[in-house]
């Protein structure tokens, strides 16, 4: 059975907001976001939603296994700014290298902020699942008619484009580890997104 992480995207679980504080240099727009997250399993930083431009990056560390409150802090401050010029970001990963050993401690949790591609693409770092699960207002969305998937790359792109700050969503992948999920206000339609996730879940159990 895999363990279960979640990259947060907007108040769900390790999630993506535009929301929270914004510093005086950012400039907010109907597609700016921002994602809390942790190193992946094998050792990188994933952004999963992909970004067209990266406005910041913070870093802080995270305080015991309550990951939670970290992730409401960094919410809320954006965290330690890491200079621009001591990361790269690849677009087609979406992974963000930092070049600074400073920066790379294994306890750190971070802040990422930008513009994102709208309709919205995500990658689904590690993933191992031929049929991630898609869920979008309280229903379930269908490859090739809602969103392109493709297995080589794990890139969903979505046909339409939505507000990722202000719609109710929620991907979930595998990893050879874990079980992710990124997404934003789950709760909305918590009762229809824990019934489709339970018979997703059973095939692979």
């Amino acid at each position: 059975m895999r363990a279960k992480i979640f990259i947060y995207s907007v108040i769900f679980s390790l999630v993506c907001f535009s929301c929270g504080t914004t510093k005086a240099e950012i400039v907010d727009t109907p597609e700016t976001t921002f994602v809390n997250t942790t190193w992946s399993e094998d050792g990188g930083i994933f952004t999963t939603c992909v970004f067209s431009e990266i406005q910041s990056v913070g870093k802080m560390a995270m305080d015991g296994p309550d990951g939670f409150s970290v992730f409401e802090k960094l919410s809320k401050t954006g965290g330690e700014r890491i200079d621009s010029s001591a990361f790269e970001y690849d677009e087609t990963t979406c992974e963000i290298k930092l070049k600074s050993d400073a920066d790379k401690s294994p306890n750190n949790a971070f802040h990422i902020r930008g513009v994102y591609q709208n309709p919205p693409v995500f990658v689904l770092h590690g993933n191992t699942c031929p049929d991630p699960l898609v869920l979008l207002e309280g229903k379930l969305l269908k490859a090739g008619v809602d969103y392109a998937f493709d297995v080589s790359s794990s890139r969903i792109e979505f046909k339409d484009k939505i507000d990722i700050d202000k719609t109710s969503f929620s991907v979930y992948w595998l990893t050879k580890k874990r079980e992710c999920a990124f997404g934003n206000d789950y709760a909305k339609f918590g009762t229809e997104y824990d019934r489709l996730h339970s018979e997703w879940i059973k095939r692979y159990e």
